[in-house]
């Protein structure tokens, strides 16, 4: 009987459905090279503090790692990650419920892609299931644990590969495989009233207000300012993208009928403008201002102010369908989640039942590609 190399990916995936994020550990990390005078001490590395509580899992068993991985090399150079990693004595990926604390430990030059691939140059998606790293010898985990460090590193490498490879991690999270999650958009309140085109011929640049709001407060109520988002249709006269992306200004929200008073803000500079209509969300939380005080129930105020940072620039946008809107996660059990990670070809003697991963019992003869077979009180998957 054979088993198949599957460190790191999983088979049994619903591609139309995201795991349960149990919590972000970081958006974007570029991993930085290092190194000293002595041979040998060059090296890559990303390190990154997070906070992402176990408290509602029911076994670790269920969690992986989850991210993608982009692979960036310099033209001419074709060595893969594998090797790489094998010059390393400690390439590795750890999470840690302590800073510096390698309780999961994924061997890095070992893993394939969450579809069992060989990790190639450009993006790859990455699903390391907690039970297949290895584990710190006298770990526990309870419902008081949070894991609290993250890192990749390939240390002790030669330093003529400095430049050659770059390693850029994004969307690095926790998930719970046995749960999907999905984001459901529920409108909060629409903001009415509000003047069209806008346009910063002056030097002042322009300040447009409204106090027309059509506010669900039963919705308002329901949801938290982590909950919570301002979202509208801009459409950008041609050219004017990269003036906003360099203006001044705020998008202002308030619930005290006015500027300044119980209001959170935002820089409209952040957001990814581009010429045409488009559709912009901003996040509540990584608005500034008054998140204490503003009462999200009685949200009576809304005002955009631009000025281009050269007063000879002219910056033309019309807003249309302001809302406010609440991005509302439901969470449903994973009917194909098994927890079985060993996968074996062919059939033994003593099988009793046979299931698709979608979970239909089917023969012998039916079987095809990877099913779960169940033989007396235990289970694994089979690739017939």
């Amino acid at each position: 009987m054979m088993l198949l190399g599957i460190a790191g990916s999983v088979f049994a995936q619903d591609e139309d459905k995201s795991y349960l994020s149990l919590g972000l550990i970081t958006a974007n990390k570029e991993c930085n090279e290092y190194f000293g005078d002595a041979p040998g001490k060059y090296g890559l590395q990303g390190r990154q503090d997070c906070s992402v509580a176990l408290a509602s899992v029911s076994s670790t068993d269920n969690l992986a790692l989850q991210f993608t991985m982009n692979l960036i090399k310099e033209e001419g150079y074709n060595g893969t990650l594998a090797e790489i990693c094998a010059e390393s004595d400690k390439d590795c990926i750890n999470l840690g419920l302590a800073k510096n604390s390698e309780d999961w430990t994924w061997e890095l030059g070992a893993l394939k892609d969450k579809y069992g691939e060989e990790i190639t140059y450009g993006e790859n998606e990455m699903l390391l299931k907690f039970n297949t790293a290895k584990m710190k010898n006298g770990l526990t985990v309870d419902q008081n644990s949070v894991i609290t460090w993250f890192r990749l590193c390939i240390p002790h490498l030669q330093s003529t590969l400095k430049g050659k490879i770059k390693i850029r991690l994004t969307d690095v999270k926790i998930v719970d495989m046995s749960k999907f999650e999905e984001i459901k958009d529920v409108e909060v309140g629409e903001i009415t009233g509000y003047k069209g085109e806008q346009s910063t011929d002056s030097q002042d640049g322009f300040s447009a207000r409204t106090k027309s709001f059509e506010i669900d407060a039963t919705q308002g109520g329901k949801f938290g300012m982590g909950d919570l988002y301002l979202q509208f249709t801009a459409n950008v006269a041609e050219n004017c993208a990269d003036l906003l992306k360099d203006c001044k200004g705020q998008f202002e929200l308030s619930s005290a009928g006015k500027s300044d008073t119980d209001e959170i803000n935002y820089n409209p500079a952040k957001l990814p403008w581009e010429d045409g209509e488009n559709t912009y969300t901003i996040a509540f939380a990584e608005m500034g201002g008054d998140k204490t005080t503003i009462d999200l129930t009685h949200i009576n105020w809304f005002r955009i102010y631009l000025k281009p940072s050269n007063p000879e620039d002219v910056i033309k946008v019309t807003l249309s369908n302001i809302k406010i809107i609440a991005k509302e996660k439901i969470v449903s059990d994973n009917p194909n989640y098994t927890g079985i990670d060993r996968i074996e070809t062919g059939a033994e003697e003593g099988i009793t039942e046979i299931y698709t991963l979608d979970g239909r019992r089917v023969s012998r003869e039916q079987a095809k590609g990877v099913c779960i077979v169940k033989q007396g009180g235990k289970a694994k998957k089979v690739i017939f």
